[in-house]
């Protein structure tokens, strides 16, 4: 068959949704279905004979070392169509898949896990920022002390809170553990997690779980280090013990009961360290009053990151970013130990009421009257959620105010992604934020029952709307799973896409091109497929389709493939045509991460013709007038959201139009 005649055409997907396979359908079935836009001259009333197929690639050929290396398999979904009076003229469509390294979950678990990886992803966006937008490194030095903060400090407290409060539960339910066997079992739990990672991350390097890493490498060193003194020195690490706690101001010791206890059980005892309930409960203590003190630091950075912020460009959104980190962590590990709390209320009818329980904590003594009855781990939930209350509240009416600015956004024709007041709201938070952990008494208790009492009065109503939002939340994700799922797509695509192996924070834009493993990965398959097509089928000319995030993954490949196919098959490179639909190569990634996509048609191909087509209430693609596409070829749809450009009729009416595309016939553009 002649060259000349067949017509390659790529199919690039945006977020992660959907199947291998589902792209190309909906590509072929918008193009093969009857429009009066279709001209005639396209052989648009002849019968077509489809053949579907699929093959399987390496993700790299063996051209290319280690020679020892064994390559994954993805799937390239095909059709070829071919006019059944004209065997000269041909059609090839070609999936380039990739949703599977930016998986939807399935199922409500699944769902809230992924949330949970977002939240933690937001470091990745805040760090591109900032590097891309500003080259102090005072600037740069305080996103990433942010993030070694949050994920080696805040994020490594609360795994140790869940074991902490797993051996509380223990010490309920089940016989109980002495000192050694809880610093012992803490310290080899972490290093344990500790290897994990490591393991997992010689495949998959990713710069923030290696944050988490060593954060939790640290806190298990101080903890073995800590046995090992029990073991060797038990009467010196007593009276250490005793001589701090007595040394600490009473703002900060009034509110402890297990780390009270224990210093009261050392008074009391000479001989080995086997005192268990106290020593959980002491754990519990130290972590949540060290999580308070670096909640604290890393809202104090976030707010020294403002200075002068009245005056920077939209462009930078690092402080807001991190305050959304901060805010929706809050919400979803407060409501977690929210949830906790009333399962084991539920659980255990013979529980008192959380305040009176909370009330004998305060004016007992020791921990013994809860211990005798099996309600230590919830009687220091109720206690600490309500030393807690002044955070819960303000994350959960800000994260109120996000939601509603956000729905106005959005009824309102902008975009909710960048609006103006969902970032204020995120900038404000820390600011809150830390003067209520100063002032409410997170971290400095009061020892005034009137004082207490009055400010457990004003916080009940949110405390109530938080366990509520908890619940209904969960409820909902439980219910409506794969559309939350598809609500967050967006968000997990970018965050898949910027995710670093290493930190690189002094590096330039050059340098940092090949620090994201993920998006290397995502733009080989792009141009393995190219290639691949290229090779085998020789067409006379290239079409490449693509949505939201595939037109940045295609965009910044054939910024790399056509200068070659330039070199070697001139003729062929000057019949490139690129449709992107709903991108965010302006308003996301050239707004936002400038240095690392600086994606244009002069840096691609002078001879590329690019056409771009979105709606008016897109919230991720619009006009992409930064990459110097002629402004005629940037054309709206009309109105309407994110999905479902392939099988719009509106979107084939200028396909066939304006666009110039045609599947046998040469195009316009062409002519």
């Amino acid at each position: 068959m002649s060259e000349s005649h067949t017509h390659l055409i790529l199919v690039v997907h945006g977020i992660g949704e959907q199947s291998c396979g589902e792209t190309v359908d909906q590509v072929v079935a918008g193009a093969m279905a009857r429009h009066p836009a279709r001209p005639a001259s396209d052989l648009a009333d002849a019968p077509i004979s489809v053949q579907s197929s699929h093959i399987c690639l390496t993700a790299n050929d063996f051209s290319k070392p280690p020679d020892d290396s064994v390559e994954d398999v993805f799937t390239c979904h095909t059709f070829s169509l071919e006019p059944a009076n004209d065997a000269q003229q041909r059609a090839v469509f070609a999936e380039v898949h990739w949703s599977d390294m930016s998986p939807a979950p399935k199922g409500a678990i699944a769902t809230i896990l992924d949330l949970l990886k977002l939240i933690l992803g937001l470091g990745y966006v805040a760090m591109d920022n900032v590097e891309n937008t500003k080259s102090h490194l005072f600037h740069r030095g305080l996103v990433h002390l942010f993030n070694w903060v949050f994920y080696g400090g805040i994020a490594v407290l609360n795994a140790m809170l869940l074991v902490g409060t797993v051996l509380l539960l223990g010490h309920d339910y089940l016989p109980g553990a002495g000192y050694f066997a809880v610093v012992g079992l803490t310290a080899s739990l972490g290093v344990a997690v500790w290897l994990y990672l490591k393991h997992i991350g010689k495949k998959h390097p990713r710069f923030l779980v290696t944050v988490f890493r060593r954060g939790l490498l640290v806190w298990s060193a101080c903890v073995a280090a800590l046995l090992v003194a029990s073991l060797l020195a038990g009467d010196i690490v007593k009276a250490g013990f005793q001589s701090l706690f007595t040394a600490l101001p009473d703002t900060l010791t009034s509110q402890s009961k297990g780390c009270a206890a224990l210093v009261e059980a050392f008074a009391l005892d000479n001989g080995p360290l086997e005192f268990g309930i106290e020593s959980v409960s002491c754990f519990v203590e130290v972590n949540i009053f060290a999580m308070g003190l670096f909640w604290l630091f890393a809202a104090l950075l976030v707010v020294i990151s403002l200075v002068g912020f009245a005056q920077t460009p939209r462009r930078i959104i690092y402080p807001s970013v991190c305050g959304a980190m901060l805010m929706f962590w809050s919400v979803f590990t407060t409501g977690f130990w929210l949830a906790l709390r009333q399962l084991l209320g539920q659980f255990d009818r013979a529980h008192d009421n959380c305040g009176e329980l909370t009330e004998t904590l305060l004016q007992a003594g020791s921990l013994a009257p809860l211990h005798q009855t099996g309600r230590t781990a919830y009687g220091l939930l109720c206690l600490h959620m309500e030393q807690a209350v002044g955070t819960l509240a303000i994350s959960v009416a800000f994260m109120l105010a996000t939601i509603v600015a956000a729905i106005l956004a959005y009824t309102g024709g902008a975009r909710v992604i960048v609006n103006l007041w969902v970032r204020v709201i995120l900038v404000i938070f820390p600011v809150a934020l830390v003067l209520v952990l100063i002032l409410s008494g997170d971290i400095r208790e009061t020892r005034s029952t009137e004082i207490r009492l009055r400010r457990s009065k004003v916080f009940a109503p949110l405390k109530g709307l938080s366990l509520a939002i908890a619940l209904g939340s969960a409820l909902l994700i439980y219910n409506f799973n794969e559309t939350v799922a598809a609500a967050l797509g967006v968000a997990r695509d970018v965050i898949v896409y910027l995710v670093r192996a290493e930190c690189k924070w002094t590096a330039i834009p050059e340098v940092r091109e090949n620090n994201y493993p993920r998006r290397a990965l995502i733009e080989a398959r792009f141009e393995r497929v190219f290639l691949f097509m290229l090779n085998a089928l020789e067409p006379s000319r290239i079409t490449v389709i693509s949505h939201s995030q595939g037109t940045v993954v295609a965009a910044r490949a054939l910024e790399r493939l056509l200068p070659d196919l330039g070199r070697f098959k001139p003729e062929l490179a000057r019949r490139v045509h690129l449709i992107t639909m709903g991108s965010p190569i302006s308003h996301i990634y050239e707004e936002y991460f400038p240095e690392n996509y600086p994606i244009t048609r002069e840096r691609m191909s002078p001879d590329l013709v690019w056409h771009n087509l979105y709606r008016d209430r897109d919230y991720v693609g619009q006009t992409i007038q930064t990459t110097g596409i002629p402004p005629d070829n940037d054309l709206a749809v009309g109105s309407g959201g994110h999905s479902h450009y392939f099988t719009d009729k509106r979107v084939w009416t200028l396909m066939w139009k304006t666009v110039g595309f045609r599947l046998f016939s040469d195009p316009p553009w062409m002519r």
